[in-house]
């Protein structure tokens, strides 16, 4: 994890984030499992309003690091501060479906 030298305007929003957060619907259905879940949509379309709110966003994007791809996710806040994370993508072939799937 890297982040900006300050952090202390981005963990406030990020408490007040939290505490206004609400609890996302199970909308989706699995067959497999007979049981409900929210799917990636609904807790984005959940959490958009709320993060914009506190001056937050969120941003996916991959990179290259020595023949491999990793995805980074930035957690920025309005005042510049930010942190981000990394984590490798594990794929069985290397096509854009498989980049997907990861």
């Amino acid at each position: 994890m890297r982040s900006s030298d300050e952090l202390g305007q981005l963990a406030a929003a990020l408490a007040a984030f939290q505490g206004d957060m609400p609890a996302v619907p199970k909308s989706a259905n699995n067959p497999f499992f007979n049981s409900m879940y929210a799917d990636l949509a609904t807790i984005v379309e959940t959490a958009k309003p709320h993060l914009a709110k506190h001056g937050l966003a969120v941003s996916h994007h991959v990179e290259d690091r020595d023949g491999h791809p990793v995805l980074v996710t930035l957690l920025m806040h309005k005042s510049g501060e930010h942190i981000t994370s990394t984590r490798p993508m594990y794929m069985l072939k290397a096509d854009m479906q498989a980049q997907g799937s990861a």
